[in-house]
């Protein structure tokens, strides 16, 4: 296997093994969001990789065609998510949780394109739960969003207050 160093038009580059003048084997890439290690085949990685940079992000798990997918956990300063992927987005069953401070401390359900839909629930930040059906993203039940609503209300209030 040849090995080598390509330079990128976006200014990132890798260095690794090639095969016609592609990233095939194992070789470490540097974009300019993200630094990672793989194994890589016809310049796509179709196998997990971990990156060992990330601003402020990081994501650990399967990918297909440069993109996430399958099994995979994305740990970022605010909030972190762990599950299902597909085509680089949530995708299944996935946990979400929040950053501390947040009025919601984590969502667990069902997800489809990166939203929030089918059956989930929200565990509030005091630790009660809210239980519903989603749709792209909004929970369904009219009541449901008034609930959380007025919970969003009484945690601003409470926040302001100290």
């Amino acid at each position: 296997m040849k090995k080598g160093i390509l330079t990128f038009p976006n200014g990132g580059h890798y260095v690794g093994e090639l095969k016609d003048n592609k990233p095939h084997g194992q070789g470490t890439k540097t974009e300019i969001d993200a630094d990672y290690a793989a194994a890589w085949v016809d310049d796509m990685n179709n196998i997990e990789k971990t990156p060992t940079q990330f601003p402020g992000k990081q994501y650990v798990g399967q990918w297909k065609d440069g993109l996430q997918h399958g099994q995979g956990t994305l740990l970022d300063i605010e909030e972190n998510y762990v599950g299902e992927w597909k085509n680089g987005c949530q995708d299944g069953e996935g946990t979400h949780t929040y950053f501390p401070g947040s009025p919601l401390a984590k969502y667990v359900g069902q997800w489809k394109d990166g939203n929030q839909n089918g059956q989930g629930t929200y565990t509030l930040s005091d630790g009660s739960k809210i239980t519903g059906e989603f749709k792209e993203g909004d929970l369904t039940d009219k009541a449901l969003v008034e609930k959380l609503a007025k919970y969003y209300d009484e945690y601003e209030k409470k926040r302001h207050l100290n």
